[in-house]
């Protein structure tokens, strides 16, 4: 049986220049160690941005899809969960899902060990996740916690989570053993769409939606040992990844493009740099200009929702 990895992307040319970028240091990696052991399935709506290779099978995401998988608030990370649920359909679990924003370390094998593992009837499941950030707090998403306290843990009742158990984790990484993966999405998705409503800052609920299940129900363990994920300075990210691939000769094997990727220094220095360079601080403001536009169609369809 393959190990299955999963990423999805559409939209803009910069998210396909980070995805590709990840997967040619993915490539490397099998490459060079000459495994046929993984698979890689990546949902998008353009794969043409994208490098082939036996090892990459696309499942191509229509409009139709993309509109419905956002759900009738057009949260953009709902995709992600429906996109998940969609995999395990397919049968496609135990899989690891990985962010596009990201460069690989290390092929994950003792970490699809652990997926595969058998657990005793009295053990939780283990699952991965990127990182550990910390306990829901005042300091740490304490709007959430805000809500939580106020509406207690009575709506969440049907999931038998409790919210004074959730711990924070980046779900940049979503690894999922087989046989939980049947009911872990759906979940995520119900609890999902019952909290987006009520919850702020709105980018996070998704998190907090697999977060809620995840501790209180999984032995949950990092992935940072075997991906980079760059989250944290992702704008300015994209901006450099562009130039890369400018300075990428085309003409290169897609063998020798990987290596090119994988053995490139990750300038994070230069990436802090162009992050706060004055056009690139201009061009964020005008992105938050676009996206509070956004936010507030979203206001609309929220308040004729409660309304209702």
């Amino acid at each position: 049986m393959a190990n299955t990895i999963i990423y999805h992307v559409h939209g803009n040319i910069k998210f396909y220049e980070q995805v590709r970028f990840s997967l040619l240091t993915l490539l490397n990696l099998l490459i060079t160690q000459q495994r046929d052991d993984y698979a890689v399935y990546i949902y998008c709506d353009r794969p043409e941005h994208l490098p082939k290779h036996p090892f990459l099978h696309y499942i191509t995401i229509t409009p139709q899809q993309l509109k419905q998988w956002c759900g009738p608030f057009e949260y953009v990370h709902r995709m992600k969960l429906e996109i998940l649920n969609d995999a395990t359909k397919r049968q496609l679990a135990p899989f690891i899902y990985v962010d596009g924003d990201t460069r690989w370390l290390k092929l994950p094998d003792t970490e699809f060990q652990l997926l595969r593992k058998p657990k005793a009837e009295s053990e939780k499941p283990c699952m991965f996740m990127h990182k550990y950030e910390g306990p829901l707090s005042d300091q740490l998403f304490p709007q959430y916690l805000e809500y939580f306290k106020r509406t207690g843990s009575a709506q969440l009742a049907p999931w038998k989570v409790q919210y004074e158990a959730l711990r924070i984790w980046n779900a940049g990484v979503i690894g999922m053993p087989a046989q939980q993966a049947q009911t872990f999405f759906t979940d995520a998705l119900a609890i999902n769409d019952l909290l987006f409503p009520h919850l702020h800052p709105r980018n996070f609920v998704e998190q907090c939606a697999v977060g809620l299940l995840a501790t209180n129900h999984f032995e949950v363990h990092s992935f940072e040992q075997c991906l980079h994920h760059y989250w944290d300075h992702s704008y300015a990210a994209s901006l450099y990844l562009k130039q890369f691939f400018k300075n990428l000769d085309a003409t290169l094997s897609l063998e020798k493009q990987a290596a090119f990727c994988a053995n490139a220094p990750w300038d994070t220095k230069a990436i802090k740099q162009l992050q706060e360079a004055p056009m690139v601080l201009i061009s964020r403001w005008f992105g938050k200009l676009k996206n509070s536009f956004y936010k507030r169609r979203i206001d609309l369809k929220l308040a004729k929702f409660k309304f209702k």
